[in-house]
């Protein structure tokens, strides 16, 4: 998966350079994704650039970086995240224009992306509703302390809104379905037990789960996203 993040970045970046010369609008836009910032429950921040290569097709790029003490939204009360909590992300983008007006274009776009989400879970968080376990081949194990990573990456189908608010300042809107594959593992686990919970296990689409299961599940992706934009550059190409 690396080997193709890397490819895409390759070749994204090289077509910038080997565009022809057109008259289309040099629209480069920064973004930072407010969604991830205070409504996501792994929370970071992120900084993007979308590039115009052709007069309908853009290639974008985004990063993002999460800990503890940069948390700003709900799941800072929350029992998702512990103080050792650290997530980095990369997601590379093509986007194709549906309609391209003044202040209000559409798209669909490929979108790659890859996540590596650490924390050290501890049992004896007082803010804790309920104790955290592991969740393996049918087994429910608790534990008083456990290192967790998850690493996840897939690709999604997005379709999406770039509008104007006010002069360079804009909103980007996007909904995405695609597939991804995520690895979940826990080491140096102190005090590990089984135990027998009270009520079936609820499994919602993704949920808490991400948290708990180890191992690797391979399964349907749903992502949103709001991000504010800042336009440069909107003058045609001579």
């Amino acid at each position: 998966m690396k080997n193709i993040l890397s490819l895409f970045l390759i070749i994204s970046f090289i077509s910038l350079y080997a565009q022809e010369e057109s008259n289309y609008k040099k629209e480069v836009y920064l973004t930072t994704n407010i969604s991830s910032t205070t409504i996501s429950y792994a929370p970071r921040w992120t900084l993007g650039v979308i590039i115009p290569i052709k007069e309908k097709w853009f290639v974008g790029l985004d990063v993002g970086y999460g800990n503890k003490k940069s948390i700003i939204g709900f799941s800072k009360s929350t029992n998702r995240v512990d103080n050792e909590y650290k997530l980095w992300e990369i997601r590379p983008q093509i986007y194709y224009l549906l309609t391209s007006e003044v202040h209000f274009k559409s798209y669909i776009s490929v979108e790659l992306f890859y996540i590596n989400h650490k924390d050290v879970f501890v049992n004896n968080n007082e803010l804790l509703q309920e104790e955290r376990y592991i969740y393996n081949n049918k087994v429910f194990i608790k534990y008083d302390q456990a290192n967790y990573l998850r690493k996840k990456y897939g690709l999604n189908l997005n379709y999406g809104i770039i509008a104007t608010i006010w002069r360079q300042l804009g909103i980007n809107f996007n909904l995405g379905l695609g597939i991804r594959d995520r690895q979940v593992s826990f080491t140096n686990i102190i005090n590990p037990r089984q135990f027998t919970p009270d009520e079936d296990r609820f499994l919602p689409f993704e949920s808490e789960n991400y948290l708990t299961d180890k191992g690797v599940n391979i399964g349907l992706n749903f992502d949103f996203n709001i991000k504010l934009y800042l336009k440069l550059n909107s003058k045609k190409k001579e």
